[in-house]
């Protein structure tokens, strides 16, 4: 599973990784080393971390599911459904769950899982508050699994072309009240577009490029005063990286534009990603995962952040799909 961990909010989301601090706090993530933390069963789940004391938390859709439904998946011949789960602990605390998943109803070793994790430590309804809140962004499947023999050796030459869903969790927080610690906090979707360059190496692309970023409920949407801000016309630009031997990129650069707001990017924020160890017809990888996150000030002192996960499809993947 790809873990990486949400921005801390000062105060408003103070315990993440990292600690506590000002508005617009640095992002950390938990480094890029893969490790298994999801299991299918099609279509049972169950996923599990490790909170900063060494405890293993685990939910499963058969004792902790609060919601789920059936949704269209981007990749042929897939089943997909989405969970939210739910389980307060007297001792653990309390977890939140949203966790989409696409499998192969013939082959249960071909699925891909991606969700949220919002966990508050020793804390249960209605008590929950901020400062014991860390939020974890999911990614996994045995085709990212750098400890699976992959079935397809990277290509050297020529380009492929990848979009997909991308969504995440946005935080807002005009400059006019700064002050007054006034913000909001929700989720997001987009689509993102990506561009694998074989001959160099290289990868880029952008969320919000195609289509426009639009609202959609958070594991824990949350505000304080009387907050707005369209989201629409954002872009999260991946900036050009070099993938290592195994088709993986640890430390993208991040750039957070806007066609009609001056916005400098925090110099932190980043995009990791990883290619399937699975061909698409052109025996290239069929699926890029990734995770990003970014935050920005803007020049009324407005200051913002997006934190999310990736995936990407490639065209002749896409094409099949549609084809179906």
């Amino acid at each position: 599973m790809k873990v990486l961990t949400i921005v801390c909010m000062g105060l408003m989301l103070s315990a993440c990784v990292g600690g506590s601090g000002s508005m617009g706090e640095n992002m950390e993530d938990s480094g890029p080393a893969f490790e298994r933390n999801t299991e299918f069963r099609g279509p049972w789940i169950r996923v599990f971390i490790e909170n900063e004391e060494g405890k293993e938390l685990s939910v499963n859709s058969n004792d902790h599911a609060g919601m789920s439904n059936a949704e269209p998946s981007p990749i042929p011949n897939h089943e997909a459904r989405r969970w939210r789960l739910s389980k307060v602990d007297e001792t653990e605390g309390t977890s939140y769950v949203i966790a989409a998943v696409s499998w192969d109803e013939n082959n249960p070793e071909d699925y891909l899982m991606v969700g949220w994790w919002a966990q508050f430590d020793n804390q249960q309804p209605p008590n929950l508050t901020y400062q014991n809140l860390t939020e974890h962004a999911i990614i996994d499947g045995p085709e990212f699994d750098s400890n699976i023999i992959p079935q397809l050796s990277l290509s050297t030459e020529g380009t492929a072309q990848y979009i997909g869903p991308a969504g995440g969790v946005y935080w807002y927080a005009p400059g006019a009240t700064l002050n007054d610690r006034f913000f909001t906090l929700d989720g997001w979707e987009a689509n993102v577009n990506m561009t694998a360059e074989f001959a160099s190496r290289t990868l880029k692309g952008c969320i919000g490029c195609i289509g426009d970023f639009t609202t959609t409920d958070a594991l824990i949407p949350a505000s304080r005063g009387d907050v707005e801000v369209d989201i629409s016309d954002y872009e999260i630009h991946l900036l050009t990286a070099r993938y290592d031997e195994n088709g993986q990129v640890e430390d993208g650069i991040v750039k957070v534009r806007h066609p009609d707001r001056n916005l400098v990017t925090l110099s932190n924020g980043f995009w990791t990603s990883f290619f399937s160890n699975r061909p698409d017809a052109n025996n290239n990888p069929r699926l890029i995962g990734g995770i990003t996150g970014s935050g920005y000030t803007e020049e009324d002192g407005s200051v913002g952040g997006f934190f999310g996960s990736f995936v990407g499809v490639s065209d002749i993947l896409r094409e099949a799909r549609e084809n179906q």
